[in-house]
């Protein structure tokens, strides 16, 4: 087996170095789950002759000594050094299998990279599930064909937001503001306490080396926050990650200035794509209408639920289902077993 895992921010690195990534398949992001409890980073690694795979996980300890391993919340998903073959592809998987068994994993889950999966690594057959469609601009067109690309009324509201004064500025002084106002939103929303975030996150975020996260805010004429976002940023990948709009100016909609921002500066600087995701729960709801509204290039995005000890998932399932009693049973939530707070 030529599979390397590694555990070192160092060494993790140093496997990144010569391969197209996102910044969810970066030390620092995996760093930061880990402090949330998430799980112990693990980088595996296989340097083929003419190609190197990588798969970034988080593993997550079971009780008898099994563990199981999930992906950071965002998509991560396998990336490689360039495109490879389904049999580069098959004898990599291989060889994570081999590992997993080895170190007593029996269940894998991750949430696939639409912009890297399936189009640089496919995974195998069998153990991916569509789970949605998420929207990209390609930022490699020319200005004029991506201009095209924003629907007429998203066009029509930027200019007019303009046209009264608003701005949209790239400034991490405004980091207090995107707090109250994403905090709003969520609430808003009756979001779960899963999407609110210490300040220790957030200026693990923005210290962080191996990207670097803006916070992008659309002030009004008098200079009042209207909307305010996070995107983090790679060589090639501008990634939308959190935002929110205060309510009272929430008619204006000026979510769609702050992208329009985020877009012409990605262009500019030549970055190759602006990521902005998709609905909720890989929804095409009102949010996924609204990011479509900016560029026609839907992408697949796909889970990756990955049984490696089939006697010992079912094991696990059999007992969540005895100790779930009367409650509802998600047949489609993998690992099924991690629907208590049992495992």
């Amino acid at each position: 087996m030529s599979l390397l895992a590694l555990h070192d921010a160092a060494d993790w690195r140093r496997a990144l170095e010569a391969i197209d990534h996102d910044w969810y398949h970066t030390w620092d992001c995996h760093a930061l789950a880990s402090a949330q409890g998430e799980g112990q980073p693990v980088l595996l690694v296989s340097s083929q002759p003419d190609n190197t795979l990588v798969m970034p996980l988080l593993l997550r300890d079971l009780d008898g000594g099994q563990k199981d391993a999930t992906s950071v919340y965002g998509y991560a998903g396998p990336v490689a050094q360039r495109v490879a073959s389904d049999e580069a592809v098959a004898a990599f998987f291989s060889d994570v299998e081999h590992w997993c068994r080895q170190q007593e994993v029996i269940a894998v889950f991750s949430r696939l990279h639409p912009l890297f999966n399936p189009r640089q690594v496919r995974p195998p057959a069998g153990i991916t599930q569509h789970a949605g469609t998420t929207i990209a601009i390609d930022l490699t067109q020319t200005e004029e064909a991506q201009v095209r690309g924003i629907r007429n009324n998203h066009r029509r509201g930027i200019r007019k937001l303009e046209r009264n004064g608003a701005r949209c500025v790239n400034d991490s002084a405004y980091l207090d503001a995107f707090v109250g106002i994403y905090e709003e939103t969520m609430a808003r929303l009756d979001a779960s306490r899963y999407y609110f975030f210490s300040r220790e996150y957030y200026a693990s975020l923005l210290s962080a080396t191996d990207f670097e996260t803006r916070v992008y805010t659309v002030l009004d004429a008098d200079g009042q926050a209207m909307c305010s976002g996070l995107f983090v940023v790679t060589p090639t990948v501008v990634q939308y990650h959190l935002g929110g709009t205060a309510g009272q100016f929430f008619k204006h909609a000026p979510a769609k200035l702050m992208m329009e921002q985020v877009r012409r500066d990605g262009a500019r600087e030549g970055r190759r794509y602006f990521h902005l995701g998709g609905g909720l729960g890989g929804r095409e709801d009102s949010l996924f209408a609204f990011k479509r509204g900016f560029s026609d290039l839907e992408l697949d995005f796909s889970l990756l639920k990955w049984v490696i000890d089939d006697s010992a998932y079912e094991e696990r399932v059999a007992r969540c289902r005895r100790e779930s009693g009367d409650a509802p049973f998600n047949e489609d939530f993998f690992p099924a077993y991690r629907q208590t707070a049992h495992g």
